[in-house]
């Protein structure tokens, strides 16, 4: 099976496939230590050195702090993690994997004083938390701050990031490049631009476009410059849509209504990812005619011109062969499958197989998913381990890609 780099640098020149390769490299080095979050600023878990990789739970702490982001919803435990920097950083904290309602802030050196927050910004029903791109300056201490949502409370997986430099992308030798201007303010988007105009381009699965984006000021608002692009199948197939840009991007596959005007149209699947990093999203589709959706995630910020690249390819169907909790492959699940998934969590073994390419989740590690949610990090270790000690549920895979017999 070719793998997810493999699949990358058919689309991305060379210069880009340093740029993941250093992804790779970066999230694998990434240190699991002190899993749990601290009860409060005073207790509070000290990240050692970042990248930082941890899971943990809020349940049975206590409800220390609650900020408005954008909605007042306290009443939620809380749990705490520090760090505190020598030099200058951008980071990016994910809370995408956790399995509750989640709120993530950051405090600097005491509350009430918010670098950044979020509320429902990602993970599979979009009630999940991510924090783009916040500097963090020397001379301060950062308490970030894992919360829940009028009440929710769970486990979670925390990923503290540090973005890639910047690329600058150039068209590969395959591409279809966009003929749109680029945007300037008061910038009328006429092109490729959505239910409001008459003008699309086409695109044909399996082949690489190239196109640009940014935001601008039109009559005093701000917009941004969004790509709708249409593609047509006539056979159901399982769909594929991987991107790169140089802006944190938001990308859907949305199912084509009737166009004039424009209604009962349908997100599909969506996702987005920072400036440089590959984003990948799938989906099951029948036959008809669908669009696939790129702007940047903000109205605000991105200049004019900034590039972007993708790829919409399909694949043969479905394989969901594998026994759930047997995260080695090796036909059976044990106490050795923990001791694997807790050496490839901590950066220094072998993933699992690739068991399953399934529905819009793409190819996910799906037997090592043991409490089924159709991710793998940390909480299924947690999960398979009370299995194995006699209180907790067996395991079982993701729901949307069970195992064939």
């Amino acid at each position: 099976m070719q793998s997810k780099n493999e699949k990358v640098l058919t689309v991305f020149v060379s210069s880009l496939a340093v740029a993941v390769a250093s992804l790779v490299i970066a999230h694998e080095a990434m240190a699991q230590v002190g899993l749990q979050g601290g009860d409060d600023i005073g207790s509070a878990t000290i990240i050692p050195e970042l990248p930082f990789i941890a899971t943990g739970t809020t349940v049975g702490y206590n409800d220390d702090y609650d900020f408005d982001c954008p909605f007042a919803a306290p009443g939620s435990p809380d749990v705490v993690y520090s760090y505190a920097p020598d030099w200058e950083v951008p980071v990016s904290i994910s809370i995408c994997e956790s399995d509750f309602d989640t709120k993530l802030y950051i405090f600097t050196n005491e509350p009430p004083n918010v670098l950044a927050c979020s509320d429902d910004e990602c993970g599979i029903d979009g009630n999940r938390s991510i924090i783009y791109d916040a500097m963090l300056e020397p001379g301060n201490t950062y308490y970030i701050v894992v919360d829940g949502h009028g009440g929710s409370q769970g486990n979670y997986a925390i990923e503290i990031s540090i973005p890639p430099p910047p690329c600058n992308l150039t068209p590969p030798h395959n591409a279809v490049s966009e003929d749109e201007p680029i945007c300037h303010d008061e910038y009328e988007d006429l092109s490729n631009g959505g239910c409001h105009v008459d003008i699309w381009d086409t695109i044909q699965v399996n082949s690489v476009f190239f196109g640009t984006s940014g935001t601008f000021l039109y009559q005093g608002l701000d917009y941004r410059d969004s790509d709708w692009l249409e593609f047509e199948l006539t056979d159901s197939a399982h769909v594929e849509l991987e991107g790169m840009a140089e802006f944190t991007i938001l990308m859907m596959i949305i199912r084509q209504g009737q166009t004039s005007p424009c209604v009962d149209f349908e997100i599909l699947q969506w996702g987005q990812a920072l400036a440089c990093s590959v984003l990948t999203i799938g989906a099951d589709l029948e036959a008809g005619r669908y669009w696939v959706w790129v702007a940047p995630y903000e109205f605000t910020g991105v200049e004019c011109g900034r590039e972007y690249v993708f790829e919409l390819r399909s694949s043969a169907g479905p394989t969901c062969i594998y026994i759930p909790g047997d995260a080695n492959g090796n036909g059976e699940f044990n106490g050795i499958d923990v001791s694997f998934s807790v050496n490839y969590l901590k950066g220094g073994g072998l993933p699992p197989p690739d068991t399953c390419d399934c529905l819009d989740h793409g190819v996910i590690y799906s037997a090592a998913d043991a409490n089924g949610n159709c991710l793998f990090n940390g909480v299924d270790v947690t999960y398979s381990v009370n299995y194995l000690k006699g209180v907790g549920a067996s395991p079982q895979g993701c729901p949307d890609c069970p195992p064939q017999a």
